[in-house]
């Protein structure tokens, strides 16, 4: 996080098993959809913010290699796993509350919205991911975070929990996105996308199956999108 932002502490950690599987399932849907195409050309930074159950769900990355073209380096430094939309500010990784910051590589040249909301900081409770995966978006400050010793040649691929809370209390506007690009080209794979998907209606007993089944829509997203910007294909 970066230094000089308010904070306020979530749950400790999600609760119940099936918020549990809830989360396997959804990180591991989108692993296979998204690291089982590594050599993709262009692949957007996709991530999507979405209500599920008394929990709100942060689950994306990128369908392969991620550009640094355009990113200037500026070094190692640390972040949390954290919403604070009023701070323009997202960061995915295995950080819960604030207490493990993560190595990240830092990079300046960041272009788009200085912020995606009106919340302050929000840590994560619940993970799946890895230190190999784990992002952090500062757009106030420009700045994108990367994995530790990123090189852009592989996918990124996460999904975070923030438990019993709501998009409302983050600050987030549902039905919205917000896109930051990067370098001359500003092809997709040097864009991140944030997108907040509506309030759903309540999910009782079946959580598990909806978030298996969001995780499926989001994974054939992030491919239509790159297929889009690959164009048609040529006739034989």
């Amino acid at each position: 996080m970066p230094r000089g932002f308010p904070l306020i502490t979530g749950s400790a950690s999600a609760a119940g098993a099936l918020k549990k599987l809830m989360v396997a399932l959804a990180g591991s849907v989108l692993a296979l959809g998204v690291a089982g195409v590594p050599n993709r050309a262009e692949a957007l930074l996709l991530y999507t913010i979405r209500q599920v159950g008394s929990d709100v769900v942060v689950t994306g990355g990128s369908q392969g290699p991620v550009s640094l073209t355009g990113l200037n380096p500026l070094g190692p430094d640390k972040n949390n796993t954290e919403i604070a939309s009023g701070l323009g500010a997202i960061g995915t990784g295995p950080d819960v509350d604030g207490s493990n910051p993560v190595n990240l590589d830092t990079y300046s040249g960041i272009l788009g919205p200085s912020t995606f909301g009106t919340g302050l900081v929000v840590y994560a409770g619940s993970s799946v991911d890895a230190a190999t995966n784990a992002v952090y978006l500062d757009s106030v400050g420009g700045k994108l975070y990367l994995p530790s010793g990123y090189t852009g040649s592989t996918s990124i691929f996460s999904t975070t929990i923030f438990p019993s809370t709501n998009l409302a209390t983050l600050g987030l506007t549902p039905n919205s996105s917000y896109v930051w690009t990067w370098g001359a080209g500003r092809g997709l794979d040097q864009t991140f996308q944030l997108d907040i998907e509506p309030v759903p209606a309540p999910l009782p007993v079946l959580g598990a199956a909806s978030a298996f089944g969001w995780s499926r829509r989001l994974r054939r997203r992030i491919r239509g999108r790159a297929a889009n910007a690959a164009g048609p294909k040529p006739q034989v």
